[in-house]
C-alpha cells in the first residue's frame, strides 16, 4: 500500500512540474447532465464546471433494450431538442436532458410440423399471460399435439419462435437383456393400447440364470402382468440370478492354521471373493495371492496361489523433498532394511535457512511385506525480510532463503549525490533479516547560475496538437521556442453493430476512434430478407456449437486490450465468424476468424457478440429461428485514475494484451 501511495504522489509531483493540474476544480461554472429517460434514475453523461458557450460532446450512441431512440428532451421546457453533430453548447445555467423512447414490437412465431402456424407482433415486455396464443392447434399424422414449448415469461427484445410438442402414437416395447444396456435385446412395434407379450426366446448372460422380465429390473412379472402399452414406449428388463463357482486357495508350500494346504469356498458370479485365512511358512512372510483376489468372473472357478517373500528382503524408503527458490521441490531417495510390522522413524537434519514442513512430512510408519512403506521429509525455505533504509524510511520486501534479490532503484535526494548502499546488497537472500542503508554526499552549489536544460513534452490528442519545449531544471525558466507536435488524428476501429436489422427495417453500424471513442463513420445495414417457405431440403445446423472460451463478465481499464477466443464446432464450409459490440465503452480493434481484440474508449458497459454468418453475411439460424451466437458482458473504466495509469504505461512501454484464459468446454 505504501508503494502505491508513493507512486501516485510521485505522479502528481511530475504532473505539477509539467504545469498540468489533474484535480483542479473551480467554484464557478454550470453542470450539463444527460439521463437515460424521464425518470432521471440513470445518468449517461455529466459534465461539471462548464462555462457559457463551452462545448460538451456526446461520444456514445444511446441504446435501451426493447426501445428505439426518438429524440432528446429539455427537462426545463419538456420540448424536443436537436444537438448538431452530437455537440451541446453550454448556456447560462445548469441543463438537464433526457431521452424520449418508443417501445418496440417483435415477431412471435408459432411453428407446427416444420411450418409457420401463426404469427403475432408483440410489444416488448408483454407478460406471459397477455402474449397471444393460437385458438386452434396444429395436426400431424401419427402424432398427438401436447403443448407449445418455450413460451417466454415476458416478450424479449428479439424475434421469438415457439414450436409445437407432440406425442408419438406409433409405439414400441423394448426388451433389454440388462438394466444398463444401450440397445434392446428385441423391440416389438405396437399401437397405443395394444397388449404387451413376452418375445420369442430368452437372452443369455455369462454366469447368470434368467428369471423373467421386469419393469424395474428387480421384480419379475408374468406375461399376463405386462399389461397394455400407454402413450409412450415401454422399457422392460431381464432379471437374473447369479450362479455360484469355486474359489480355491493353495498355500504353495505353506499351511493354514488347521494344517491343510488348500481351502475352497463357493462365490456368486460377479460378487467379491472374501477369504480372510492367512497361511504360514517358516523363514518367509506372506505377500498376497496370485492372481490378486477380486471378483468371481470365471464360470470354471479360480485357483489362487500364495506368494512368499524372504524375511531378509524387507526394506522401506525415505524420500527427502527440498524446496527451491522457485517454490518447487526436488527429491532424493534412500532405502533402509526393515522388519515386517516394525514401526520406523525417518532420520533428518535441518540445514540453515530451512525448516521442516510437518504438515506435508510423513516421518514414521509400519514396515510392510510388499516394501511399499515410504516416509517423506519436506524441507521448506524460510522467509526473511530485506529492507532499504533511505534517511530513516524503510522499504521492506520478503524473500526466500537463497532467492535472488532484485536490484534496487537508485534513490535521489535534492542537493546530494547517492554514494551507494551500506553494506552492499547481496546477490541472494542470506539466512537472516538484512538491511542496507543509503549513503550520500552533499553537492556544493556554485555561486554563478547556469541553465541546465530539460525537455517538457505535452502529448497531442486526436484533434488537438501538442508541443515540446525546454526549461531550466534549476529555475524553471523557458529556454528557446516551442515546437508544435501535430494532432495524431483518429485511429479508426472495426465496424460495430448498434442496431440489428430486421425483416422490416434496416440496421446500423458504426466505426469509432480507438483512442478517444468518437464515432467517425456510420453505415446502414440492409434489412433481412425473409426466408422462403421450408422445402424438403434444408440445412441442418443442430450440431453447430459456438462458444466464447472461459466466458465471464470482464472489467477493462483505459488503455487495456483484451483478446477473446471463440471455439466453433461443425461450422459449415461456407460460413465464418462475425464479431460485434453493442453498448458503450469498448471498440473492436482487430477481428480475425476465431479471435477478437477490443480496447476501452470510454466508461460504460457493452456486450461482445460472435455470430456464425454465411457467405452473404447473414446469420445462420436453428430450426427455432434463433441465431447461432454467443456473448460476453464487458465493463469499461476510463476515469482520470485509469487514464493517468494508461499514460504512464504508454510512456514506459508497459502496455500489454490481456489474453482471456482458455479452458475447454
Amino acid at each position: 500500500m505504501k508503494k502505491i501511495i508513493a507512486f501516485f504522489l510521485s505522479v502528481l509531483m511530475c504532473l505539477s512540474t509539467l504545469g498540468v493540474s489533474v484535480f483542479a476544480e473551480t467554484a464557478e461554472g454550470y453542470t450539463v447532465t444527460l439521463y437515460e429517460d424521464s425518470s432521471k434514475e440513470v445518468v449517461l453523461l455529466q459534465k461539471t464546471n462548464k462555462k457559457k458557450d463551452d462545448k460538451v460532446y456526446i461520444t456514445f450512441e444511446p441504446t435501451k433494450e426493447g426501445h428505439t431512440f426518438v429524440s432528446w428532451i429539455d427537462d426545463a421546457t419538456k420540448e424536443k431538442v436537436t444537438f448538431n453533430n452530437n455537440v451541446i453548447v453550454v448556456g447560462d445555467s445548469d441543463a438537464d436532458y433526457y431521452i424520449d423512447w418508443s417501445i418496440n414490437s417483435y415477431k412471435l412465431t408459432y411453428r407446427g410440423y416444420g411450418e409457420i402456424f401463426a404469427e403475432y407482433d408483440v410489444v416488448y415486455g408483454t407478460p406471459a399471460d397477455d402474449i397471444p396464443v393460437p385458438e386452434s392447434v396444429p395436426e400431424r399424422d401419427g402424432y398427438e399435439f401436447v403443448e407449445w414449448s418455450a413460451l417466454p415469461e415476458t416478450m424479449p427484445a428479439a424475434r421469438q419462435t415457439v414450436v409445437a410438442r407432440w406425442r408419438d402414437t406409433n409405439l414400441e416395447a423394448h426388451f433389454f437383456a440388462d438394466l444398463g444396456d444401450a440397445e434392446p435385446f428385441v423391440t416389438v412395434p405396437l399401437l397405443y393400447g395394444d397388449p404387451i407379450f413376452e418375445p420369442d426366446g430368452i437372452p443369455e448372460k455369462t454366469g447368470y440364470t434368467f428369471d423373467g422380465w421386469s419393469f424395474d429390473g428387480e421384480n419379475v412379472v408374468s406375461e399376463y402382468e405386462l399389461g397394455n402399452i400407454g402413450d409412450e414406449d415401454a422399457m422392460i428388463y431381464a432379471v437374473w440370478t447369479p450362479n455360484k463357482y469355486n474359489a480355491t486357495f493353495n498355500a504353495n508350500g505353506g499351511a493354514f492354521a488347521d494344517g491343510s494346504e488348500k481351502k475352497l469356498i463357493s462365490v456368486e458370479y460377479g460378487s467379491p471373493i472374501i477369504f480372510d485365512e492367512i497361511p504360514e511358512k517358516e523363514f518367509f512372510v506372506f505377500n498376497g495371492w496370485t492372481p490378486a483376489v477380486g471378483i468371481m468372473d470365471n464360470i470354471n472357478g479360480i485357483n489362487f496361489r500364495a506368494n512368499w517373500i524372504a524375511t531378509s528382503d524387507i526394506y522401506y524408503t525415505v524420500k527427502t523433498y527440498t524446496m527451491g527458490t522457485d517454490g518447487k521441490y526436488t527429491s532424493s531417495d534412500k532405502m533402509y532394511k526393515g522388519t515386517v510390522g516394525e514401526t520406523v522413524t525417518a532420520n533428518y537434519t535441518v540445514e540453515e535457512g530451512f525448516e521442516l514442513n510437518k504438515t506435508k512430512s510423513v516421518l514414521s510408519g509400519v514396515v510392510t511385506t510388499d516394501c511399499s512403506l515410504e516416509l517423506k521429509v519436506y524441507f521448506d525455505r524460510k522467509l526473511y525480510d530485506f529492507s532499504y533504509d533511505i534517511d530513516g524510511v524503510k522499504t521492506t520486501e520478503t524473500y526466500l532463503y537463497g532467492e535472488k534479490i532484485s536490484a534496487p532503484v537508485t534513490p535521489s535526494k535534492e542537493g546530494y549525490t547517492f554514494l551507494g548502499w551500506e553494506p552492499e546488497v547481496p546477490e541472494t537472500m542470506p539466512a537472516t533479516d538484512f538491511t542496507v542503508t543509503a549513503t550520500w554526499q552533499k553537492i556544493e552549489i556554485p555561486d554563478v547560475h547556469t541553465h541546465t536544460e530539460k525537455t517538457v513534452i505535452v502529448n497531442p490528442t486526436c484533434t488537438e496538437s501538442g508541443k515540446s519545449y525546454a526549461v531550466c531544471e534549476t529555475c524553471g525558466e523557458t529556454i528557446g521556442q516551442e515546437t508544435v507536435i501535430p494532432a495524431t488524428g483518429h485511429i479508426v476501429g472495426e465496424w460495430t453493430v448498434v442496431v440489428e436489422p430486421t425483416y422490416t427495417s434496416n440496421g446500423k453500424k458504426i466505426k469509432k476512434c480507438v483512442t478517444c471513442g468518437v464515432t467517425v463513420e456510420e453505415a446502414v445495414i440492409d434489412k433481412l430478407v425473409k426466408p422462403s417457405e421450408p422445402t424438403t431440403e434444408k440445412n441442418d445446423y443442430s450440431n453447430v456449437v459456438l462458444r466464447i472460451k472461459n466466458k465471464s463478465s470482464a472489467t477493462l481499464s483505459y488503455g487495456d486490450t483484451l483478446r477473446v477466443t471463440a471455439e466453433a464446432v461443425n461450422i459449415p464450409a461456407n460460413c465464418e465468424l462475425e464479431w460485434s459490440v453493442s453498448g458503450e465503452g469498448v471498440v473492436i480493434t482487430k477481428a480475425e476468424g476465431n479471435t477478437c481484440e477490443i480496447q476501452v474508449a470510454s466508461t460504460g458497459t457493452a456486450m461482445l457478440t460472435v455470430t456464425v454468418v454465411d457467405e452473404n453475411g447473414e446469420a445462420i439460424r436453428t430450426d427455432n429461428g434463433e441465431k447461432i451466437s454467443d456473448s460476453q458482458n464487458i465493463t469499461a473504466k476510463a476515469g482520470i485514475f485509469q487514464k493517468i495509469i494508461a499514460f504512464f504505461k504508454k510512456l514506459f512501454g508497459l502496455n500489454k494484451i490481456i489474453v482471456q484464459t482458455v479452458k475447454p468446454f
